[in-house]
């Protein structure tokens, strides 16, 4: 079991991206919400491993959440990450997304919460996955497909951000909690 903390975008962006995953699924690619129906669209800013104090993870969110000015998100590619199949749309690297996102990794670190690497300032890809799983001589198809059904670049704010508890075999997501974004 680990914990992840995630971004979510404004409505009208999160329906645009439920959209292409429609699209996808119609199409026979395996979308996110295909696994996990209660998943929303989200960036993963962290993921971390054996959380015992539940309580403590909350509480840095809570702060972290309450402490951030608005965030706007310009979503202006599209990219794969063939190794694991994964099609993604991807925000410009803002110097406030990458300090937001610094910021709560620092805070999880000094409370010697173990993170993922792979979400480490220095090794992070911000990205908000359309679809998972694809065999590498579909993800040409999956790109076509999001961009009939996405306009890029698409102007998202920073709704809030939650905390998710995710088992893997077989994967289980359970929403723990949610922060709205600067309150």
């Amino acid at each position: 079991m680990r914990h992840v903390v995630v971004l979510y975008l404004d409505e009208g962006s999160e329906g645009r991206m439920r959209q292409a995953q429609a699209r996808l699924a119609k199409e026979g690619f395996a979308t996110p919400s295909q696994a996990a129906p209660e998943l929303r669209p989200h960036l993963t800013l962290v993921s971390l491993g054996g959380v015992e104090d539940e309580p403590t993870l909350m509480d840095i969110v809570r702060r972290y959440a309450y402490e951030r000015a608005p965030l706007g998100l310009r979503l202006e590619s599209l990219g794969v990450f063939p190794s694991s199949g994964v099609v993604f749309l991807a925000p410009a690297p803002s110097s406030a997304l990458l300090k937001d996102h610094e910021e709560l990794y620092d805070r999880a670190d000094r409370q010697q919460l173990v993170a993922d690497r792979r979400y480490a300032p220095d090794s992070w890809t911000p990205h908000c996955t359309i679809a998972a799983g694809l065999p590498r001589e579909r993800l040409g198809r999956a790109v076509e497909l999001v961009l009939e059904e996405v306009k890029l670049p698409m102007i998202s704010m920073v709704g809030s951000v939650g905390i998710l508890r995710v088992a893997n075999d077989p994967v289980r997501i359970e929403r723990v909690r949610d922060f709205e974004w600067g309150r």
